[in-house]
């Protein structure tokens, strides 16, 4: 299973990375039907040079074109606009729905 993560980065303490993290590697830990769970962490698409509209193009394309299963919500995505758009777009091309709380 391939999942998308996301959830708020800008403004929050370290760019939210040590969450994004936690949940890549907690879940790439696990198998789902026997396969290894691959976990994308948008910090890891996006240069630390990037602006935000750069990496939120970077961060759709990637979700539109990584041949996604799955997407997870960290807590807060409400809050944020980049990641209620990331789950529109999810929602759009027919992806799984998780929720972290």
């Amino acid at each position: 299973m391939k999942i998308y993560l996301s959830g708020p980065i800008t403004g929050q303490e370290k760019l939210n990375a040590p969450l994004f993290r936690a949940v890549r590697l907690a879940l790439e830990s696990q198998r789902f039907d026997d396969a290894p769970t691959i976990a994308v962490d948008p910090h890891d698409l996006v240069p630390s040079t990037a602006s935000h509209q750069d990496g939120m193009r970077l961060c759709l394309n990637e979700l539109t074109m990584g041949d996604f299963d799955a997407i997870l919500m960290l807590p807060g995505w409400e809050d944020s606009k980049g990641a209620m758009l990331e789950v529109a777009v999810a929602k759009a091309i027919g992806l799984k729905l998780f929720k972290l709380s």
